[in-house]
């Protein structure tokens, strides 16, 4: 009973890794997208400055959103390969 219930958590654990993986990218979209978007209407209403700046905006957010997942996707990797674990499980996954 308790492997068929391990197999079960291990799926549902990677099977949300996956969701996760999948939310960070709809995130990263949205912030290009919304930064594009705003970009857009400025350059139309005749402040490019502004489209300039929204654009390096959306452009930056996205690169933080999805560097930061590969950030955390990394150092979970290692910290999987080592075994080393928190000291303090609030900081932990």
């Amino acid at each position: 009973m308790n492997t068929v219930t391990t197999l079960a958590v291990a799926d549902l654990t990677s099977g949300s890794h996956t969701l996760y993986t999948i939310i960070v990218g709809v995130l990263v979209l949205a912030a290009l997208a919304g930064g594009g978007g705003r970009a857009v209407v400025c350059f139309f209403g005749g402040r490019i400055g502004h489209a300039v700046a929204w654009a390096l905006v959306g452009t930056i957010v996205a690169t933080i959103i999805g560097g930061g997942y590969g950030i955390h996707l990394a150092m979970k990797k290692t910290t999987d390969k080592t075994g080393w674990t928190c000291s303090n499980s609030q900081y932990c996954e």
